[in-house]
């Protein structure tokens, strides 16, 4: 929809969904992956730390994952949603086009 162009077809609306998953689930999965790596090496440093903050960091890592994990799904889920509704759009475009056989 660029310049004077503001027609809405399917592929326009497929087009948002994917860019909305790619935009946020990518780089939400790069940021999750890299979280999981640091455990292992924050694990080894536990012996310098109070029990305490040892225990409020590996509850600070597990809200971390589950809230980015369910952000991920969300992103996947809205891309789906939008092709579902792509395939509404076009369905109803094609139902209300006039034609002249």
């Amino acid at each position: 929809m660029g310049g004077g162009d503001r027609r809405v077809t399917r592929d326009l609306i497929r087009n948002i969904g994917g860019k909305i998953e790619a935009n946020t689930r990518d780089p939400l999965q790069q940021a999750l992956d890299q979280v999981r790596q640091s455990q292992d090496v924050n694990i080894a440093n536990y012996t310098a730390v109070t029990p305490a903050f040892a225990g409020a960091y590996i509850a600070g890592v597990e809200f971390v994952t589950q809230d980015w994990d369910t952000k991920i799904d969300d992103a996947s889920d809205i891309k789906a949603a939008m092709n579902k509704l792509a395939d509404n759009w076009d369905e109803t475009e094609q139902a209300s086009t006039m034609r002249s056989d």
